[in-house]
């Protein structure tokens, strides 16, 4: 990966782009859609350029890369529910890889933030 961008559409849309060496080569959109005062439903949205692969060899490989990415969001939306009900109070810390949080949050708050970019180097 050469480059991630990520996007907030306000009120309830964030994406995020990642490109290699070639342009493009996976972008995620997701439409958050409220249910109730506590749950809030995502819908994601998967494209990568038509290259090589057939559609569905993607789609496959897609999701089986993404089961322990939702498996771990499960898990710490739970833990942060659970916090939540036992505290009484919300606080959240945005850290340095958090690209979108920092927009969301202001956007929550009824300020509208600056467009920015920063720039991440990450080793994996």
């Amino acid at each position: 990966r050469v480059r991630s961008i990520g996007r907030y559409h306000p009120p309830t849309i964030g994406e995020v782009l990642f490109e290699g060496q070639a342009g493009l080569a996976l972008s995620i959109a997701v439409v958050f859609v409220p249910e109730r005062h506590d749950v809030t439903r995502p819908y994601a949205h998967f494209a990568t350029p038509n290259r090589r692969a057939p559609a569905w060899l993607k789609r496959v490989v897609l999701k089986a890369l993404h089961v322990p990415v939702l498996r771990q969001d499960r898990r710490a939306l739970a833990m942060q529910a659970d916090a939540i009900a036992a505290q009484g109070e919300r606080t959240y810390a945005i850290g340095p890889l958090d690209l979108l949080g920092p927009a969301i949050w202001q956007f929550a708050h009824g300020r509208t933030p600056e467009p920015s970019e920063r720039e991440l180097e990450l080793l994996l």
